[in-house]
């Protein structure tokens, strides 16, 4: 006969065991869809970039694209934003916007650039919404940190902003490079590690 800890413990068993066939399914969707997720083909109108020997690259002033995402398997739609880059070489709703200045400078990689979303989206048109203060939006989809803060030094007389934002929720390995001896020939200024 068995006691009544020992079925206790016999349901809890059993319980435990018919539950990680359930869970084990549930994580495998998950993981499906997440990958599918990381995995959206963007596809770019043209570009909106252009090479420079000290940052690596900046928004090309005066240029328009698109930033469209889709789900690899089935080609449907995800995300879709039209990108303009004023005469400054900032994100801004028109390229005939013109630079904010005595406002806010936003610099960072793409969660602050807002990518694929329109301008009216990005957290620098929801500061202008909420706080009244006009943003200049400086910022790059791939930054890294040491590339944010090239191009706001760059930028910050300029703009004479009364406070700056920085966001970037990347990886912080983007900005670092180690070895020997610095780097000299690289896309992508960073910030050296000795060893």
């Amino acid at each position: 006969m068995t006691s009544g800890r020992s079925r206790v413990k016999l349901a809890v068993f059993w319980g435990i065991l018919l539950t990680i066939p359930l869970v084990v399914a549930v994580l495998a969707v998950q993981v499906y869809y997440f990958h599918g997720y990381l995995t959206i083909p963007v596809n770019y109108c043209r570009s909106f970039a252009l090479l420079d020997e000290e940052i690596g690259w900046i928004l090309a002033p005066n240029s328009e694209s698109c930033v469209e995402g889709a789900e690899s398997e089935t080609g449907q739609p995800v995300f879709s934003a039209t990108v303009f880059v004023n005469g400054d070489g900032a994100r801004a709703q028109s390229r005939q916007a013109t630079t904010p200045t005595g406002g806010l400078l936003a610099l960072g990689d793409s969660w602050t650039f807002g990518y694929g979303i329109d301008w009216k989206d990005t957290f620098a048109a929801q500061l202008n919404d909420i706080h009244g203060r006009p943003t200049a939006l400086f910022a790059s989809p791939a930054y890294s940190g040491a590339q944010a803060l090239l191009l706001g030094r760059r930028v910050v007389s300029s703009v004479q902003p009364t406070a700056i934002i920085y966001l970037e929720l990347g990886f912080w390995e983007r900005g670092v490079c180690s070895g020997p001896t610095r780097p000299t020939r690289i896309l992508k200024p960073c910030y050296w590690v000795d060893g």
